[in-house]
């Protein structure tokens, strides 16, 4: 069976066996013939089989690998991983799970927003911070961070964690929020290349100007941006001078 495990060959056996089997039929040996048929629908039959299971094979590892980026990290009361569980079953029970928050500045210290999707399962055309996700299995919230700069706005750039929050939340079609928040700032001057699956549209904002909306217009805002701009705005502004961040 060895000598079948390569495709090609199988491909040249059956192609022999087929001109081996016009040539006898036209000879009339039936025994010939018939014996070149059998042995030709046990190769095709043979390859399809074995295609079927490498197909099968590379469906399954596929399928686990999928599976496996689909889980998120599950957050302890000491804010330890303690599990990991997909996103879905995590915002319908409310399980403490790890999320990252990124903040974009330029060098007048405006903030870009980015209007969340309509399509957004939660929080749908909601204006926030400029881009959010959650960490995956073997992923640093430092990389999940880049992974959401980088497919959400079409950029990257230098990225520093700055503070961890926790928020609970119940949204009106009845799931929930339930997060450690990692919240990143970095800095960047050109317009980014949204991704219109996940971003509808996107501005930048002063700090002050982002204030006074939330005031005025809160259900226009994410809960948690709303909490950060609350509960951490000294944070947000106690950062590094812009030319650190090129040097």
């Amino acid at each position: 069976m060895y000598f079948f495990s390569n495709h090609l060959t199988y491909l040249i056996i059956l192609e022999f066996f087929l001109s081996y089997n016009i040539q006898y039929k036209k000879t009339k040996q039936n025994k010939i013939y018939h014996f070149c048929l059998s042995t030709n629908q046990f190769t095709l039959l043979f390859y399809k089989k074995n295609n079927i299971l490498k197909s099968k094979k590379i469906s399954e590892y596929e399928k686990k690998k999928q599976d496996s980026e689909d889980l998120i990290p599950l957050i302890g009361m000491e804010n330890q991983i303690v599990g990991f569980e997909k996103k879905e079953k995590i915002h319908i029970k409310g399980l403490r799970h790890s999320a990252v928050s990124v903040f974009i500045f330029n060098i007048e210290n405006d903030l870009m927003l980015q209007k969340r999707s309509s399509k957004k399962y939660h929080s749908s055309s909601l204006w926030t911070n400029t881009c959010c996700s959650h960490p995956k299995k073997r992923e640093s919230v430092l990389k999940a961070a880049h992974r959401c700069l980088i497919e959400e706005m079409g950029f990257d750039c230098f990225l520093e964690q700055k503070f961890s929050f926790t928020y609970h939340e119940v949204f009106s079609n009845g799931l929930i929020e339930n997060e450690l928040d990692h919240v990143f700032i970095g800095f960047y001057e050109k317009s980014p290349i949204i991704n219109f699956k996940e971003v509808d549209n996107w501005k930048w904002i002063s700090l002050n100007e982002l204030i006074e909306n939330i005031h005025t217009y809160p259900d226009s805002y994410t809960i948690w941006l709303r909490i950060i701009i609350k509960n951490h705005l000294n944070q947000l502004k106690c950062i590094k001078k812009y030319d650190s961040y090129y040097k």
